[in-house]
């Protein structure tokens, strides 16, 4: 970790060979203390590696672009996001943010927001007929393309109130927002692309995802908010970066391009290290209650296999 702020982290984290030679000349101490608002600078339930992530973040959110965190399962992405969007609420002085996310991550907003001492309040949008004017807003992504209220989506509400501010929306898991151009586009993606090109010039922008690019076309959500693609970035549009990548034979051309957003500080990508762990190969004995379970299971799913609606999927 680089930031002088934070804890200590409870479990070593590594990146991968080809991130680490990417890896860009760190903030300096004062850049980090800048960034920082003192509540979040000053948490002790944040660690060092965490407020690295609200450093970067704030620095890319402060010259107009979006940051991406893929950081994997046990980094404390969830923590990271929550940090971001509650540094960026007091730096900015503004009221309301907005968290999108899969529906049962509900409660893990709260406990995240909880554990980093914040009073803010978190709403379910679910449970109002409209917008919250304080607080923090989660937002399931199921909820996008739904009208509330009169013939009017969650996006059209935030559009109408807060286009044009400087509001903070993290999208946390944001490879559910599949499809968001082409024949194939979904509604949600096609709402997503466009509300996020109305609020981009001014909003907060933070996408979260440890999968973030498992599918080539997720990246067309958010290449364009990192500075991968636009005028005067490495690609025009978004069917060149795609056309070039397809066409590549190197397993290894989307980790070349996670480099180069690692190289620009506009990605934060991190695991946890096996350094220093042991393995062991122990045998467990089946007790014979699990054994005449298993062949219960077992016998059920031969029944269920030959019916008609699995025809097909061999």
């Amino acid at each position: 970790p680089f930031c002088p702020h934070g804890s200590e982290h409870p479990t070593q984290l590594c990146t991968s060979a080809t991130m680490q030679t990417a890896r860009p000349s760190p903030p300096t101490p004062d850049e980090c203390t800048q960034a920082l608002h003192p509540t979040i600078s000053a948490n002790p339930n944040l660690s060092r590696a965490q407020c690295d992530a609200a450093v970067l973040a704030r620095l890319n959110h402060e010259q107009g672009k979006a940051f991406l965190i893929a950081d994997s399962t046990g980094c404390g992405k969830g923590r990271e996001g929550v940090s971001i969007l509650l540094n960026n609420m007091a730096k900015d002085a503004v009221d309301v943010a907005f968290y999108f996310s899969t529906a049962q991550l509900f409660s893990d907003l709260e406990r995240d927001v909880r554990d980093l001492g914040s009073k803010r309040p978190v709403f379910d949008v679910r449970e109002h007929n409209g917008l919250p004017k304080r607080g923090i807003v989660f937002v399931p992504y199921s909820m996008v393309a739904k009208s509330q209220g009169v013939k009017m989506t969650v996006l059209d509400r935030i559009l109408r109130l807060h286009k044009g501010k400087p509001i903070s929306l993290v999208l946390d898991e944001c490879h559910v927002i599949r499809k968001t151009e082409g024949s194939g586009a979904s509604m949600t993606g096609q709402r997503f692309a466009a509300f996020l090109d109305e609020m981009a010039p001014t909003a907060r922008i933070l996408f979260m995802s440890a999968t973030f690019a498992s599918n080539l076309n997720d990246l067309a959500l958010y290449s364009k908010y990192l500075g991968l693609v636009g005028p005067r970035q490495a690609f025009e549009t978004f069917v060149e970066l795609k056309s070039k990548l397809d066409t590549s034979s190197d397993a290894g051309a989307l980790e070349l391009l996670n480099a180069e957003l690692v190289r620009a500080r506009s990605l934060l990508q991190r695991q946890l290290s096996y350094e220093g762990v042991t393995f062991q190969t122990r045998r467990a004995a089946l007790t014979d209650d699990f054994k005449t379970m298993h062949d219960a299971v077992a016998d059920l799913w031969g029944e269920i296999i030959p019916l008609p609606v699995f025809r097909g999927l061999e």
